[in-house]
């Protein structure tokens, strides 16, 4: 089933160059929907934008919730869960420093740093998912009446500390 994003749109809407190997970043998408995105909408309100999605058949309410809402949430999530695995690889000797002989490393601090930030920002943008479709109830129905296993999820959520300046 196609992914909400694309690597272009991962891209082109947050800081990852393009140098970035796409099998490294785009790899966590499919966790970032399966786990996150969908714990958010509901299992069945996530199966049918998802199918809708793919056949192109998204309701101009429904293009609206997943070009601004979904897609910018789907993108942070989705780098955030990438991050550790960009920096760090898993090789036969265990975990690895990903190094390049022209640039210079970060320390752990500075990774800590840029990963607390990420998922803030995706924990506030799934979190103005959640008041959206609280706010706009009326216009999802499948969101509010699902039986399936995967219940919406309704409840604002903050797990990474918030970062002072």
């Amino acid at each position: 089933m196609t992914n909400f994003i694309s690597e272009t749109y991962i891209k082109n809407n947050s800081p990852v160059t393009y140098n970035i190997d796409s099998k490294d970043l785009y790899s966590h998408v499919d966790t970032a929907e399966q786990v996150h995105i969908q714990s958010i909408l509901g299992s069945e309100f996530y199966d049918d934008l998802k199918t809708k999605y793919e056949a192109q058949t998204l309701s101009t309410d429904e293009s609206t919730l997943v070009q601004y809402w979904i897609k910018p949430a789907d993108l942070w999530r989705s780098l955030a869960l990438a991050l550790p695995w960009i920096h760090y690889n898993l090789r036969n000797k265990g975990f690895m420093d990903n190094t390049d002989d022209n640039a210079s490393h970060t320390g752990f601090s500075e990774f800590k740093f840029m990963l607390n930030e990420t998922t803030n920002r995706a924990e506030f943008l799934e979190n103005q998912l959640i008041k959206y479709l609280c706010e706009n109830s009326s216009l999802f129905s499948l969101y509010t009446s699902q039986d399936g296993l995967t219940p919406p999820n309704s409840e604002n959520r903050f797990d990474s500390g918030l970062g002072m300046y």
